[in-house]
C-alpha cells in the first residue's frame, strides 16, 4: 500500500511532469515563439498554425502522455481506488495550465486533460475526444470545441459510467470553463478567432486542398 507521503510525491511528480510545455519547447527549437502566432496559446492547435499539422500531432500527443502517464502510476498504486489517479490528473493539468517552469503562463490542458481522462474513462475520453474534433471542424472555433468536448465528459459518466466518477466530471468541466472564460466572452461577442486552416467550410482549410 502506498503511504501519503508517496501520494504526495506523486501528485507532485504529476505537477511537474505537466509543467513540461511541449508547444513552447518545439517552437523554440524551430526558431519560433508559439505566443505571438495566432490565439497565443502554447498548445496543440495553435501549432498547427505556427509550424503544421504535423508539429501540432506530435504536442498533442506528447501533452496526452503528460496526463497519460502520471495516472497510469496512480491507478496502478493506488489499487483500483480513483481519487489518487485524479489527483494526478488536475495536478498535471495544473501544470500544464501553470507551468512552473515557464513563469506558471502555459496553455489551456485540453490534451493533457484528454490522457489523464483516458485512463480514468476511456469512454468518456473518445467520447469528449470525438465532439472536439467534430465541434472544431465544422465551426472553426477551437475554444468552442474544447467547451463542447468538456460538457460531454459528465454527461457520458452519468449514462456509461459509475457514479463515483460525475464529481471528477464535474470538476473537469468547470475547470476547463474557468479556463476558458475569456474564450467564452469573446464567442458571445464574435471575436474569437477562429481556426481557418482546419474549418471545412473555408475554401483556404486542410480538407478543400487536399481534394483539388
Amino acid at each position: 500500500m502506498i503511504s501519503p507521503e508517496q501520494k504526495i510525491c506523486l501528485i507532485i511528480l504529476a505537477y511537474l511532469i505537466g509543467s513540461i510545455s511541449t508547444s513552447i519547447i518545439i517552437c523554440r527549437i524551430k526558431k519560433v515563439d508559439i505566443r505571438k502566432i495566432g490565439s497565443g496559446n502554447p498548445g496543440a492547435t495553435n501549432t498547427v498554425r505556427a509550424l503544421g499539422k504535423k508539429y501540432g500531432l506530435l504536442v498533442f500527443f506528447l501533452d496526452f502522455l503528460k496526463g497519460a502517464i502520471p495516472t497510469i502510476i496512480a491507478t496502478y498504486l493506488s489499487e483500483g481506488l480513483n481519487i489518487l489517479p485524479i489527483c494526478c490528473a488536475f495536478a498535471s493539468v495544473l501544470g500544464h495550465v501553470f507551468p512552473i517552469y515557464f513563469s506558471f503562463n502555459g496553455g489551456k490542458g485540453v490534451a493533457t486533460f484528454i490522457g489523464a481522462i483516458f485512463i480514468i474513462f476511456p469512454l468518456g475520453a473518445l467520447i469528449s475526444l470525438t465532439m472536439f474534433i467534430l465541434i472544431l471542424i465544422f465551426s472553426g472555433y477551437a475554444s468552442l470545441a474544447t467547451i463542447s468536448g468538456a460538457i460531454s465528459l459528465p454527461l457520458s459518466i452519468l449514462i456509461f459510467s459509475k457514479s463515483d466518477l460525475i464529481f471528477f466530471g464535474i470538476a473537469a468541466l468547470l475547470f476547463i470553463l474557468i479556463s476558458h472564460y475569456k474564450n467564452i466572452i469573446r464567442l458571445i461577442k464574435g471575436n474569437e478567432d477562429q481556426f481557418n486552416k482546419i474549418y471545412i467550410f473555408n475554401p483556404d482549410s486542410f480538407w478543400r486542398k487536399n481534394n483539388k
